[in-house]
């Protein structure tokens, strides 16, 4: 068993792991089951009602989350639910076909924002890399100002083993 691997079972999770973890998982429950209160998400995630409130106040505080309308019950004082906010992240995607390259910018909610493509007989490292290059500072220079710095990340999607096709397939 590789050496790494058995000191990261045997450590644990440090505190920021923990948050970051918990983090996660309160976005997947919203982003799966649409705006809910801070109560419904802390049952849901089984984690304590501070906890949840942290974390939410923090997300907020991020852009990440934004308040619902109140709503409200027949006692106690109303529940608002929170909702991710699209405008709070963005990511690419790059799908790397045989015969075309896409390339789409979502938001936060998996909303497409933007899609590019490119079309080719083969796919050559070089023009994908300037496509993606021209693609990216094209959208950036369209989106608002401070949107820019909110995207995490790039994910691709490439067929196996593309080197080994053959030059003349259809």
């Amino acid at each position: 068993m590789d050496d790494g691997l058995i000191r990261s079972i045997s450590t644990g999770l440090s505190q920021s792991g923990v948050r970051d973890h918990n983090e996660r998982l309160l976005l997947s429950l919203l982003q799966r089951n649409g705006p809910m209160p801070g109560s419904d998400l802390s049952r849901l995630a089984e984690l304590s009602p501070p906890t949840v409130s942290s974390i939410l106040r923090r997300l907020e505080g991020e852009g990440i989350l934004e308040r619902g309308d109140p709503v409200r019950g027949k006692v106690g004082k109303p529940s608002t639910p929170m909702r991710l906010a699209a405008d709070g992240v963005f990511s690419f995607g790059l799908k790397i076909g045989r015969r075309s390259c896409d390339l789409v910018l979502i938001d936060l909610k998996g909303d497409l924002r933007e899609e590019r493509q490119l079309t080719y007989t083969l796919p050559v490292p070089s023009d994908i890399f300037d496509f993606l290059d021209d693609s990216v500072r094209s959208i950036k220079g369209k989106m608002e100002s401070d949107h820019g710095d909110l995207i995490c990340g790039l994910g691709i999607a490439a067929s196996f083993e593309m080197c080994n096709w053959p030059e003349n397939t259809s």
